[in-house]
This record gives C-alpha cells, sequence and structure tokens, in this order.
C-alpha cells in the first residue's frame, strides 16, 4: 500500500520547461495570499498527454508551490492568520516553526513546539516555576485567561497529553487540535487585550476631538454675536 499524502516513486512524467496554463487560484503556504497563478512547470504523462502534476509560481512572493498527482498542494497553506501583539521573539519562532513543521507533516515535532508555547505563555505571566504543559494549562485556567466556554475542551487536551517524560508519534488530528488551541490562547492573552486598549485609545482621542471641536465652534459663535469681546 502507497503511503498516503505521499509521491509515487511509480510516476513517470515529463516536466515542460516555465510557462503559462490554466490559472490555478490556491492560498500561498508562504505568503499567505491569495491568488490565482497560470506560471509555472508543469508535469504530463508521457503516454497519454494528461496534466498530472505542477508547480505554480506565486506572482506575489515568487515562491514555489506544488500540487501532486492527489491534487494536495506543498506546502500547505497556514491554517491560521497572523496573530498580532506577541512581544516574546521566542515564542513567535516557535509558532512559525510549528506552521511549518505541520505544512510537511511533521506533526510530532509542532505538537512539542505547541506544548512549549503554553509554558512560555505562563512565563511572560511571571510564572517561572512552571515546568510542564499541564501546569501551564493549569494557570491559564485559574487565571482567567481561559474563558469558562473552553475549560471543558481545555481539560480534554489536557488530558490527552502524554507526560512530558514520555515521547510519543502525535497524530495529524492530534497536533493540529493543539496548534488551533494555541492559536486561541496566544489570541486571549497576547492579541484581543491589546486590541481593545488600542481601540479604547483611539475611542478617547476621536471623543476628545469632538469635544474640542465643539467648545471651538462654540466660541467661534459667540464672537460672531459679539458676546466675546
Amino acid at each position: 500500500m502507497k503511503p498516503q499524502n505521499s509521491l509515487s516513486s511509480e510516476v513517470s512524467v515529463i516536466w515542460q520547461q516555465l510557462g503559462y496554463g490554466e490559472p490555478r487560484q490556491f492560498v500561498c503556504g508562504f505568503c499567505s495570499a491569495n491568488v490565482a497563478s497560470e506560471r509555472g512547470y508543469f508535469a504530463q504523462d508521457p503516454v497519454t498527454g494528461e496534466m498530472l502534476m505542477q508547480l505554480n509560481i506565486c506572482h506575489l512572493c515568487s515562491r514555489p508551490t506544488f500540487f501532486d498527482e492527489k491534487g494536495l498542494q506543498h506546502p500547505p497553506p497556514s491554517s491560521t492568520q497572523p496573530i498580532q501583539h506577541i512581544v516574546n521573539p521566542e515564542i513567535r519562532a516557535l509558532l512559525d516553526e510549528a506552521r511549518r513543521c505541520l505544512s510537511v507533516h511533521a506533526h510530532t515535532a509542532a505538537y512539542w513546539c505547541c506544548k512549549k508555547i503554553l509554558i512560555l505563555v505562563c512565563r511572560d505571566k511571571g510564572q517561572n516555576q512552571i515546568q510542564s504543559t499541564s501546569e501551564a494549562l493549569d494557570y491559564l485556567k485559574d487565571s482567567g485567561h481561559i474563558p469558562p466556554a473552553l475549560i471543558e475542551a481545555t481539560e480534554t487536551i489536557q488530558k490527552s497529553m502524554p507526560p512530558a517524560s514520555v515521547l510519543r508519534v502525535q497524530s495529524h488530528s492530534e497536533s493540529l487540535e493543539l496548534y488551533q488551541f494555541t492559536d486561541i490562547i496566544l489570541r486571549l492573552v497576547y492579541e484581543l487585550p491589546q486590541t481593545m486598549r488600542e481601540l479604547q485609545s483611539q475611542s478617547k482621542r476621536d471623543t476628545a476631538k469632538v469635544t474640542v471641536g465643539s467648545h471651538t465652534n462654540q466660541i467661534l459663535n459667540k464672537l460672531q454675536k459679539g458676546y466675546i469681546k
């Protein structure tokens, strides 16, 4: 049986030179742009002439995206949007590494990157004594960083985690679930609070402008009517 999501060693094709074909719409796995690229390299069946594989060039970042004979995209697009306001460079680096691991089906590596991220989030909050992901999740629950609606899902993930001393191979579904959960936590801890602060600050500035403008208009009206000399 051939491994799933892998190229067959029995595929015989003829690769053409860089050319133009039917536009293919996809989300670039490198720059996350939604593109419709017609420029690339195309592989045909030498007997039937059928188009089997292709390598499309993103017209924004100029990087190649490969589509195999099953239509699978390599690297696949990121499953999440970029997270704003993460100030810890180690967390940013690990999150990017986890995403790249998922893109090449390195599920166990992605899973352990996410476990480390959750610990670092707690240390960013001054909890330097936390050494395990289970302790990290306990802290995030108890401190209110995880809202009540997510407690049950958090505990389910927590129970399914292997002990820190046990390194087991993680499945695609396990790693993707933890990656998406980690994405939610980072948005709750970093992105949402800072975004709200910025919105509130902008609202205060807008209110101040309205107040100043209104007061200025009142003075001008009085000057025009001769009330102020």
